[in-house]
């Protein structure tokens, strides 16, 4: 009975170790509820290069991308929430976009607009300002969350690697 709680105490520990320390901060985005019939698009902008070889988004100092949010349902949505997560080796410094409020959050931010939006209709696009603090060995991600009201969440990462060298 010990072998079976010490195992089972060691792989928990083992899990919580692989996940970035801001994920262990992060709410729950586990599949609850229905989830928000939106299409999300994560789009590099200043200071992002996307690696050719492999595919991820690559920054070495500062790095800006956009995350628009479409309503793909068949009614009205208002009221969006999103959460906005960086590694760890970069640091969220700002935000644009019109009607939106933006505060900082453990591994990125989080965000409100009230706007409401028709079937085929965008929400008016979030601009993320980020500055890279170290070298990533190892791609990471960018990750976005988002819910309407009665919904649940719906998310979208892209694979994302610091690099300092020169």
């Amino acid at each position: 009975m010990k072998t079976t709680s010490a195992v089972l105490a060691a792989a928990a520990c083992l899990a919580v170790a692989v996940l970035p320390a801001s994920a262990a901060e992060r709410p729950s985005f586990a599949e609850s509820g229905e989830r928000p019939p939106v299409s999300i698009e994560l789009t590099p902008g200043k200071g992002v290069a996307i690696n050719k070889t492999y595919g991820y988004w690559e920054a070495r100092s500062s790095a800006e991308f956009s995350v628009k949010v479409t309503d793909k349902g068949d009614g009205d949505l208002d009221e969006m929430d999103a959460y906005v997560f960086v590694p760890a080796e970069v640091e969220v410094t700002g935000f644009s976009g019109e009607g939106w409020d933006c505060w900082d959050v453990e591994g990125g931010i989080e965000c409100h607009t009230g706007h409401l939006v028709v079937p085929g209709e965008a929400w008016p696009t979030l601009t993320v300002r980020n500055q890279v603090h170290s070298h990533m060995n190892e791609p990471g991600a960018i990750e976005v969350w988002v819910t309407t009201g009665r919904y649940g969440w719906a998310g979208e990462r892209v694979p994302f690697k610091t690099n300092t060298s020169t």
